[in-house]
């Protein structure tokens, strides 16, 4: 008896229905694998929110005057603009994980988001990879040594927060999205755009 076998339109329509099946599934996945980074990077800013207070109670409720390794980098190709004496100021600032190192147990998983794995063109890897954080630590704060108490509007005024849209991107979301972490110590997923009506040089101060 002959065996029977697949004709070529059978076998195209086998290969159509896998590929439909795989479009479907792969950016679920990929959605999922994304989504799953989520917490933990929230519990990351959590655990620095707490060790900044930390920081601040134990040094006259001051935030730490520091910076992070990659804004300095910015600053010293006069990337940010600020005047000359505060460039000199700012490059003097120690970094702050250093900082916080004795409230952070010296994890230094703390400081990387899971979800910073894209290569970046102007840092030549990832963030966390090149500069030992995935987080920007806002530099007005630190550079005039400030406290939190003196925000009137903390709930929208920076403290820390991913150095990208990590968490959502034009492929499997509408719109980029971040973690930041507040000067209420609160941490809240934002789309950038909001993220960017956020207090990052703060008019709010008292």
């Amino acid at each position: 008896m002959k065996k029977k076998s697949f004709t070529m339109i059978e076998l195209l329509v086998v290969l159509a229905i896998i590929s439909l099946l795989a479009a479907l599934l792969f950016p679920a996945l990929a959605r999922a694998r994304l989504d799953s980074y989520n917490p933990v990077c929230q519990s990351n800013l959590h655990q620095l929110g707490v060790a900044t207070q930390m920081y601040c109670s134990d040094y006259d409720d001051r935030l730490p005057h520091a910076v992070d390794p990659f804004s300095r980098s910015l600053i010293a190709v006069s990337q940010m603009i600020l005047p000359r004496r505060d460039i000199a100021a700012f490059l003097k600032l120690p970094i702050q994980r250093l900082l916080l190192m004795p409230y952070t147990g010296r994890n230094k998983e703390i400081y990387h988001c899971p979800a910073d794995r894209i290569m970046v063109p102007a840092v030549g890897g990832n963030f966390f990879q090149d500069y030992g954080s995935s987080y920007h630590y806002t530099w007005y704060p630190a550079l005039f040594s400030m406290s939190p108490s003196q925000f009137t509007k903390p709930a929208t005024t920076l403290l820390m927060g991913d150095w990208g849209d990590f968490h959502g991107t034009v492929v499997y979301d509408a719109v980029g999205r971040a973690n930041e972490l507040f000067m209420d110590y609160h941490v809240k997923n934002v789309t950038m755009e909001s993220l960017n009506i956020s207090e990052w040089f703060p008019s709010y101060v008292q």
